[in-house]
């Protein structure tokens, strides 16, 4: 009856949010400093993406795993067909058939190799940049817990250019990384996967250098090195605090949850009818990793993932990320 419940209530949601257009609010774009978007908490993804499409003077670039929003196809069909550079890469399984709905005015490119094209990120005109979680399709922007980064900077624009032109010639891109940048005073490295091996070690380097606390929301979560790093932390006295996605844990994810869980790691699940579908990190309240990559070994092995981390949130970012995890806790048991 529960799960009746939870399915009823997130049907009304979806169909409350066509009838409302849920565009309320004008979405704030990047520009001084790196913004954060949890959809969680109001930021309407899709609201952004649509703008940015609409304020694009010359490109727009799609990077992404599954492209369904019915909205997003046609901003993106209508722009190419007014002379806008647009190309959009994504995975071939998951984006059957998106092509003819883009139209011949949009570069659609297919990656097809051994894992998944799981990237999620958008770059308009050489500049502005959004990266993250969320899947263009209309749950995933809209009810599916996620969180997407927003950027300005030419130089991080170009990397991931040339890494989306590299994607196009083998379906595997630059995995040169992490690349470190400076966007207003603020450090990012963005990693691009998959790579040999060394973003994996610099993740369980910084699991294994936290000292106070540490805070996960993962959809899904199978590394068991991973595992490891957190569950050495949680011995060593460090305060763990993981959210699970609720599905994901009682299935690829089961084992992961039954491990933190003898632990003593203060582990939980999701109670709504929507998905986890965050794949974040926080340690000692001031280092935030993000982006599309679950912790698995497909994605740091196989597929074309990427994340950032900023080593030193601003006190805004650090605001964000303190409600929305009061939220998340708030929705989980």
């Amino acid at each position: 009856m529960k799960i009746k419940i939870k399915t009823f209530a997130y049907l009304l949601s979806l169909a409350l949010a066509a009838l409302m257009g849920y565009q309320t609010l004008t979405p704030k774009f990047p520009d001084n400093e790196i913004l954060l978007y949890p959809n969680q908490m109001r930021s309407d993804l899709t609201l952004t993406y649509l703008h940015a499409f609409k304020r694009a003077h010359h490109s727009i670039l799609v990077i992404i795993y599954t492209l369904r929003d019915e909205e997003i196809i046609r901003s993106l069909r209508e722009r190419g067909e007014e002379g806008i550079k647009v190309t959009v890469i994504c995975d071939h399984k998951a984006c059957l058939g998106v092509a003819k709905e883009l139209g011949p005015d949009v570069r659609t490119v297919y990656c097809d190799h051994k894992g998944h094209m799981h990237q999620k990120i958008v770059v308009i005109d050489d500049e502005l940049i959004w990266l993250g979680s969320a899947n263009m399709t209309t749950e995933s922007l809209r009810f599916h817990g996620n969180l997407v980064a927003g950027i300005k900077d030419p130089t991080l624009a170009k990397k991931i250019t040339e890494h989306a032109n590299l994607m196009t010639q083998d379906g595997i891109g630059d995995t040169d990384t992490p690349s470190l940048f400076t966007i207003n005073g603020q450090t990012l490295s963005l990693t691009l996967l998959p790579d040999k091996g060394s973003a994996l070690k610099e993740l369980i380097a910084l699991i294994d250098q936290a000292k106070t606390d540490i805070r996960v929301a993962m959809f899904t979560w199978t590394h068991p090195l991973l595992t490891d790093a957190v569950i050495r932390a949680v011995k060593r006295g460090v305060k763990v605090e993981a959210i699970l996605d609720n599905t994901s844990s009682q299935g690829a994810s089961r084992a992961t949850f039954k491990a933190l869980q003898a632990s003593g790691c203060a582990v939980s699940t999701n109670d709504t009818a929507a998905l986890l579908h965050h794949k974040f990190l926080v340690i000692d309240d001031k280092l935030l990793a993000m982006g599309s990559t679950n912790w698995t070994k497909a994605a740091f092995t196989r597929n074309n993932d990427c994340f950032i981390i900023l080593p030193e949130m601003t006190d805004k970012q650090k605001k964000t990320i303190r409600r929305l995890w009061k939220v998340l806790k708030a929705e989980s048991s």
